[in-house]
């Protein structure tokens, strides 16, 4: 996941908020949009695993169970 955002940085120069305004803003560009959407998903994902990370890594009261 980090690396797929790290991927989309290095290609498209831009911080992600900055690449969304001018994709949001300026002609539909397909490509650009494509690129948008895929790196705004990748973003998404990875907050999203990063605070339930966070969440396991502050819960009390969980056993893990190995098979």
């Amino acid at each position: 996941m980090k690396k797929s955002l790290e991927l989309f940085e290095k290609n498209i120069t831009n911080h992600f908020k900055k690449f969304e305004k001018e994709v949001l803003n300026e002609k539909e560009n397909f490509e650009k949009w494509d690129d948008y959407m895929e790196w705004k998903a990748y973003l998404h994902t990875y907050k999203d695993r990063m605070e339930n990370l966070k969440d396991l890594e502050n819960a009390k009261d969980i056993k893990v169970i190995a098979r």
